[in-house]
């Protein structure tokens, strides 16, 4: 199931036009349809997270960025909740996240 993420197609438009990319420019980069960036722009419908990431290395951005409009700031607050844990916790966390990312790839 995909999610809305307000104002993902926003951040997309101004990094294509940032690089000076058409439409069909970041469809070729990202490899992928360019019905799927028109939709992706208008937005008539959510992308899949495969297609995000694909967006997002062509742009070379973070999902995290095209989803919620941060991506450094976020990642300093995950920092800062995991100082927090204690670090036999702390282990265990970081190694569920590692598998997830694993799972995310594959």
């Amino acid at each position: 199931m995909n999610k809305n993420y307000p104002g993902m197609n926003i951040r997309i438009k101004e990094l294509r036009n940032k690089k000076n990319w058409r439409q069909e420019d970041l469809a070729n980069n990202a490899n992928i349809s360019l019905s799927t960036i028109k939709n992706i722009e208008n937005p008539e419908k959510n992308p899949s997270e495969s297609t995000i990431r694909k967006v997002a290395n062509s742009l070379n951005t973070t999902v995290d960025y095209l989803k919620f409009g941060k991506d450094k700031e976020f990642s300093d607050e995950i920092l800062e909740v995991f100082s927090q844990i204690p670090k036999e916790k702390g282990k265990l966390y970081l190694e569920f996240i590692t598998k997830l990312e694993n799972l995310k790839e594959n």
